[in-house]
């Protein structure tokens, strides 16, 4: 089996160099990953909201509509649930406590979906709490720190030879 592609010696700086990157790069991008996520979020939130608003005056303006051109069906409606009338020739079948506390405004709301609240979709990791918290800055120095060793575990060192001559322009050999 030919291994001649792997290296006799390996170099273990290059382990600490990509931890320390991957430090620093999760130190620097995961708050900003979660900036985007919360701005993203309150986009959709306002999004919501506003389509409920439109979704509302739309319901309003139907209503004040229906009012102006005096539909028969609707004031008929209107004079049921305000002032609690029916016509002559029509018996309730049931006697309707709440009509008290009721309005038309609520009778306008009921007729619009309120949006679902949404969650935040960022997950809460170990990793995103020390890369947000109070240790980041600690955080951040120790990968700098890992990229730092590994830069000087990575240099090559010359190795001396057992055998060094030294010249001190003596010859002992005789």
């Amino acid at each position: 089996m030919n291994l001649s592609w792997v290296p006799r010696k390996f170099d273990h700086g290059w382990l600490f160099i990509l931890a320390g990157l991957a430090i620093c790069v999760s130190t620097v991008l995961l708050p900003a990953r979660q900036q985007l996520n919360n701005a993203e979020y309150q986009l959709r939130t306002l999004q919501d909201q506003e389509a409920w608003v439109t979704a509302r005056r739309a319901a309003y303006d139907r209503f004040l509509e229906a009012l102006e051109t005096r539909e028969q069906g609707f004031i008929e409606r209107l004079a049921s649930w305000e002032l609690n009338l029916l016509p002559h020739d029509q018996a309730p079948i049931l006697h309707d406590v709440s009509a008290r506390d009721s309005s038309t405004e609520m009778w306008i709301e009921s007729s619009v979906q309120r949006p679902e609240a949404l969650e935040p979709g960022t997950p809460v990791t170990m990793l995103s709490g020390i890369a947000h918290g109070p240790y980041r800055s600690y955080f951040l120095a120790a990968g700098i720190a890992c990229v730092f060793f590994g830069l000087l575990v990575s240099v090559p060192v010359e190795r001396h030879q057992r055998n060094r001559q030294v010249d001190i322009g003596v010859d002992l050999t005789g």
